[in-house]
């Protein structure tokens, strides 16, 4: 009785592997089976469902923060670039600050040399300044000297003293010799009144003239009384 048990067994262990032997055949055959799909079988039936499950759900995570993070930079839905286009963008932005750097140095540049201009332009009319500062105090000085100096005085009052048609034509001397600062001088120096009558004698032969001594005396520090003009 064992014996035929176990034939039974074995009987049907051995039909077991020829139908098994006969199903992957068929798979063969109707082209239902190849390496890859065996691979993949055998890896799905590797590992256990909760070890499935948990590398699932790492692989979501993962997923989730790539999107994320391309949310983020703002790189969604970009068609990727190739290599040459990544090169030409390269090239355009080094191109962009280049210009971006040579017009910054252009205008700073530019810049320094208003500010150069500016410094010498003011240099300059400092110098001219002190030139004109320097000419004023040396004329003044020599008008203080001659002034004051007692041959001045005896000259003044021989003017004083003499008609004023006389003083006009010693004084028209001196003009004629280039001397109307002294001229000047000396109209300043004298009385008002006496001053006044020379000039009105000026102003018969040469109102030009007689005009343009009034106003060295004006300049000159004197103030000649009205009334210079002839009556």
């Amino acid at each position: 009785m064992v014996r035929g048990l176990w034939n039974l067994v074995a009987a049907l262990a051995i039909a077991n592997v020829i139908g098994l032997v006969g199903f992957f055949g068929w798979l063969k055959a109707s082209d239902r089976i190849s390496g890859e799909r065996v691979e993949t079988v055998r890896a799905m039936f590797s590992k256990t469902i909760a070890e499935e499950l948990r590398n699932k759900a790492l692989e979501d995570a993962a997923k989730a923060a790539e999107e994320r993070q391309l949310q983020e930079t703002g790189r969604i839905g970009r068609i990727p670039l190739s290599a040459e286009d990544r090169v030409a963008i390269i090239r355009e932005y080094e191109e962009l600050t280049r210009e971006h750097q040579q017009r910054m140095q252009r205008e700073t540049q530019d810049l320094r040399d208003a500010l150069a201009q500016d410094r010498a332009q003011l240099a300059q009319e400092r110098a001219d300044f002190l030139a004109m500062k320097d000419a004023f105090e040396k004329e003044r000085a020599l008008l203080a000297e001659l002034e004051g100096a007692e041959q001045f005085g005896r000259t003044v009052k021989l003017y004083e003293s003499v008609k004023p048609d006389a003083a006009r034509s010693m004084m028209q001397a001196l003009l004629d010799a280039g001397e109307k600062r002294q001229v000047v001088a000396y109209l300043n120096a004298m009385k008002p009144a006496t001053a006044t009558k020379i000039i009105t004698a000026f102003q018969g032969d040469d109102p030009a003239l007689a005009a343009d001594l009034l106003e060295g005396i004006r300049t000159h520090g004197l103030s000649v009384v009205e009334g210079a003009a002839p009556e």
